[in-house]
């Protein structure tokens, strides 16, 4: 028999943890470069004031890439247990099925945003198939919350009027537009509340 094109299952394995170690190195940095690319080349106009991840966009896709190493890790200890009882089953394919779900995972990493406009909040929700629109005129009360020790602004909770409610992290950003968001609210009737404390 030609074995020229056999592979050496040896060469797998050692593949497998050499291609772990990266995603798991790399989890914690190329989402941040990934998505602020690709939301950029995605999502960018000049109409909006900014355009910005959130904290749930990063998490997915570090999750999604650490689905890879987490498959490796359970190929070897099924791959030892079926070895050890002599039962000869190729179940790698399986966990090469289930690795690759790190590709949609990671995509809804990408299309997790929200950014701000002249009419109002526009959000794409983990998991949304559509931008939900939080018009200024339709927002009754934004409230800004501060850390109860430093008192730094935290994050900003917004209702609309038919009772939505979504929430912002004190990013840069945000931080720069706090105020004409605190305008056009107003102008249309809405209320800011006092800062209100985040207990630790």
């Amino acid at each position: 028999m030609d074995t020229k094109w056999k592979i050496d299952p040896d060469d797998i394995h050692k593949g497998l943890i050499v291609i772990s170690i990266i995603f798991t190195l790399s989890a914690f940095f190329i989402p941040i470069i990934v998505i602020y690319i690709m939301q950029d080349v995605l999502y960018f106009s000049r109409d909006h004031w900014f355009l910005e991840a959130p904290i749930s966009a990063y998490i997915i896709f570090i999750v999604g890439m650490l689905i890879v190493p987490i498959m490796s890790i359970l190929y070897f200890i099924t791959s030892f247990i079926l070895k050890k009882n002599h039962i000869s089953i190729n179940v790698g394919w399986l966990f090469l099925i289930a690795s690759l779900t790190f590709i949609p995972m990671s995509s809804l990493g990408v299309m997790n945003y929200y950014y701000l406009d002249e009419e109002g909040l526009h959000y794409n929700h983990l998991l949304a198939t559509e931008e939900t629109t939080y018009l200024w005129k339709d927002i009754a009360e934004i409230i800004p919350y501060v850390d109860e020790e430093d008192q730094y602004f935290s994050r900003l909770g917004i209702i609309t009027e038919d009772g939505r409610e979504v929430e912002l992290s004190a990013t840069f950003e945000l931080l720069q537009y706090r105020s004409q968001v605190f305008q056009l609210v107003e102008n249309h009737g809405g209320e800011i509340t006092e800062r209100t404390e985040l207990e630790n």
